[in-house]
């Protein structure tokens, strides 16, 4: 399977993590309360955020079953992310599957749902293209950006 580049960003629940991403070697989505998504289908994701304690419907579910079963079943070993913080833009590679971790499946912490990562480099936005500056407007929590797969490659390598 060919590989892809990821922009995750990381403020599950408003909150930004990036620090404890970084010394904990891990990328992570909110959502919290919903359980284990291991071997959870699109439409069954879909069912679960549309029930308690979320309740999403229309766009909002739409938004939300994309960036929660991208996270758990298109993201793979291997894949590039990229975590934009501000000024400050990381590079990593995923290093394991879908993590689901009990300890932080709580509303204040909020990002039960893992994958590893071992995080490459730290690159200043100003230094990135514009196009790779212009895929961080998406203002969802994780998005497709294998488009620009062998420059985002080259800036893990940098």
């Amino acid at each position: 399977m060919m590989k892809q580049a990821w922009l995750v960003r990381p403020n599950p629940h408003g909150i930004n993590r990036v620090e404890e991403f970084l010394s904990k070697g891990i990328l992570a989505i909110g959502w919290s309360g919903i359980g284990s998504l291991d071997c959870r289908s699109r439409e069954n994701i879909k069912r679960i955020l549309a029930g308690k304690p979320y309740e999403y419907s229309g766009y909002e579910l739409g938004q939300a079953t994309g960036s929660v079963d991208r996270f758990a079943n298109s993201v793979q070993i291997g894949d590039l992310v990229v975590s934009p913080d501000g000024e400050n833009i990381y590079f990593g590679v995923v290093t394991s599957s879908y993590i689901f971790n009990p300890a932080y499946d709580s509303m204040e912490v909020g990002y039960s749902h893992q994958r590893k990562v071992e995080w490459k480099n730290k690159v200043l936005r100003a230094n990135l293209s514009d196009e790779l500056r212009a895929s961080f407007r998406y203002d969802g929590t994780i998005v497709e950006l294998t488009k620009l797969y062998s420059e985002i490659e080259a800036l893990c390598k940098a």
